[in-house]
């Protein structure tokens, strides 16, 4: 298949990526999909590529605006479930990607998973609560999570509940801790202290 050798030769020629043409043999006698002329059998021809090297799709685009064009389609559906756009290190969701809540679902969240804390031993009325969480990495980012507590301020009287809200911020594109922070506005800094959740119990 001469198409085949011309493919091979051609693509083997890029930059960062070896290509090898290896004889696969040739389509039996028993299957029905083949076409095969009677005759004398002919020599194996190569018909498989084989990439010897991993590399980006897009990094064997010669033309500039085709490059970006394919980098940005494979990065917005690699990281933001092909619902939007990466820029810089966060996602840009598509009008379309966005929940009944208003809240954009190109790029949820995750939710972190509680354990015990391994640091503060638990007593009668207090427990430790906390968590790391790690990501794929598409750089250093910030996100908040709102914590939302309720508080009885009378045993006898539920009706009386007091509400709050902990802003939990991390940073770090590998392995992200949390902090409690008070309030949660734009630019605070976080605390010093890792995260804990504190929750007593009555």
């Amino acid at each position: 298949m001469p198409t085949v050798a011309k493919a091979c030769s051609h693509i083997a020629s890029s930059p960062g990526v070896r290509m090898d043409c290896s004889s696969q043999g040739q389509c039996p006698l028993a299957c029905h999909l083949c076409h095969m002329s009677p005759g004398p059998p002919r020599p194996a021809e190569p018909v498989l590529l084989q990439v010897t090297k991993a590399t980006p799709i897009y990094e064997l685009i010669n033309n500039n605006e085709t490059y970006q064009a394919l980098q940005e389609a494979l990065m917005g559906l690699l990281w933001c479930s092909g619902k939007g756009d990466v820029i810089d290190d966060w996602c840009r969701c598509d009008s379309s990607a966005f929940g009944a809540d208003g809240l954009p679902t190109c790029a949820p969240l995750p939710r972190p998973t509680l354990r015990l804390s391994h640091s503060y031993e638990p007593s009668s009325s207090l427990v430790i609560v906390e968590w790391n969480h790690t990501e794929p990495p598409i750089g250093v980012r910030i996100v908040d999570y709102l914590i939302s507590q309720e508080k009885v301020t009378e045993r006898t009287d539920h009706t009386k509940v007091e509400a709050g809200e902990s802003c939990l911020r991390h940073r770090n594109s590998f392995v992200l801790r949390f902090f409690l922070n008070q309030p949660c506005l734009e630019g605070s800094q976080p605390a010093k202290n890792p995260s804990a959740v504190s929750l007593k119990r009555r």
